[in-house]
């Protein structure tokens, strides 16, 4: 399950609840001036058509997925819960996408994924430092 919450009008929030089918696309620091331009203009206004990019329909479900993106859920929403301005949508992942340049076999190494993460400002994960057990002190 994906647990997913938007604030305020957004259109992408609307359909969401509308179609009860939504994509989450990791956002890498390679498509940062993307997902700035999406954050910074609404869909209530227009077409979000200023910048080039390229997106497909889902492999499983009717949802839109961002071509630059590494790794993309599919979901299907099962529960909404309103919170305020926020709602928290409750989703069944039906389908993974995952950059086929990307070898997960023994493990998903999230610097591989150079992820964006948003807290106030943008940041990215610098390292990887290692797997459950590494830390253990052994005798």
């Amino acid at each position: 399950m994906l647990v997913i919450s938007m604030f305020g009008t957004k259109k992408t929030k609307r359909n969401a609840a509308k179609t009860k089918q939504l994509s989450a696309n990791l956002v890498s620091t390679n498509m940062l001036y993307l997902m700035d331009y999406f954050g910074s203009n609404s869909g209530n206004n227009g077409a979000k058509d200023k910048l080039t990019y390229d997106y497909s329909n889902g492999e499983v479900l009717h949802v839109p997925t961002l071509d630059l993106s590494k790794w993309v859920y599919e979901c299907e929403v099962k529960t909404i819960v309103q919170t305020g301005d926020s709602d928290t949508f409750f989703c069944d992942i039906k389908n993974v996408q995952i950059d086929r340049d990307i070898d997960i076999t023994d493990g998903i190494d999230l610097t591989v994924f150079d992820p964006v993460v948003y807290s106030g400002q943008y940041h990215s994960i610098g390292k990887n430092l290692g797997k459950i057990g590494d830390y253990l002190k052994k005798d």
